[in-house]
């Protein structure tokens, strides 16, 4: 018989199956929690001798109590383990496991003896394939780009055109005499350039009626007109060869120029050398092998 009882907190009735009588029930609209009373019969038990036939309880539908059950003391039931199957075979009452056939065992050899020959013969196929490709790798001529490999030095050779009176080392040959006037004088030029380099020679006859220092001012000035204001002309001591000579460092744009000037006799010397890259140091290898090879008779 089911429970009815009225919460004493909002008034609700509420009903719950007899199974749950003395349990801590909460009122499912305001959440007032309780004890369900045990249910009346409604009737007095008279003793009666014949036996009671218990008759097998039937389960009743699921349906919502309308309320929560807070406290219940029934254990839960605990899960059954899998146990691994087995495959036994009856023998005068003795469980015995079954064994393979014959049969079956030799068909597991033969699959196993395919196999391992497929793969020995994969594996010697890989392994050719591998030596074969090593020994062409041996036994092939290596190519190199051009920029890979690395341009030897150039080889410095003594440039002493004929009809002059002067000769120095050049990484090159440098192009054919170029004959024209400066200030009412003849000149002859000779220009050469390897890579960032740059190489001049200059050499003018001075006129008689001209003096030789004075010549030699208007031709530094004409050669340096064009020089950067910062950090401007640097005018130091030098030599050309064993002659004494005047040394001029500037910067023209992104050439920085050193050159080198000297009179011997009638003539006037101009040696240049050019470096589109970096600032020119005395010390540099291009510019002491230039400078210092300067032979003027």
């Amino acid at each position: 018989m089911p429970i009815t009882v009225q919460c004493t907190s909002c008034s609700s009735r509420i009903t719950a199956p007899d199974r749950l009588a003395g349990k801590t029930a909460k009122c499912p609209k305001c959440s007032f929690t309780f004890v369900l009373p045990s249910p009346d019969p409604g009737f007095e038990v008279i003793e009666d001798d014949e036996p009671v036939i218990a008759r097998p309880k039937r389960k009743p539908p699921a349906a919502d109590p309308g309320f929560l059950v807070v406290e219940d003391d029934r254990p839960e039931r605990p899960k059954p383990k899998k146990l691994p199957r087995k495959r036994y075979v009856e023998d005068d009452d003795v469980f015995l496991p079954r064994r393979r056939s014959s049969a079956g065992s030799a068909a597991s050899h033969t699959r196993l003896f395919i196999l391992l020959a497929g793969g020995l013969a994969f594996l010697a196929v890989l392994v050719g394939g591998v030596y074969f490709a090593i020994d062409k790798v041996k036994t092939a001529p290596t190519e190199t780009t051009p920029s890979s490999v690395p341009l030897p030095p150039p080889e410095w050779k003594t440039f002493a055109p004929p009809k002059t009176t002067f000769s120095v080392s050049l990484p090159g040959i440098p192009t054919a005499s170029k004959e024209s006037n400066i200030v009412g004088a003849g000149m002859q030029t000779w220009e050469l350039t390897d890579g960032i380099w740059e190489y001049k020679i200059v050499v003018v006859t001075i006129p008689k009626e001209i003096p030789g220092d004075q010549f030699l001012d208007q031709l530094t000035e004409l050669s340096t007109s064009q020089a950067d204001k910062d950090p401007g002309v640097v005018e130091s001591p030098s030599t050309l060869g064993k002659i004494p000579a005047r040394q001029f460092a500037f910067v023209e744009g992104e050439a920085h120029t050193m050159l080198r000037t000297a009179i011997v006799e009638n003539r006037a010397y101009v040696f240049v050398v050019i470096c589109k890259d970096k600032p020119l140091d005395p010390k540099d290898d291009e510019v002491r092998k230039f400078f210092d090879s300067v032979s003027i008779q």
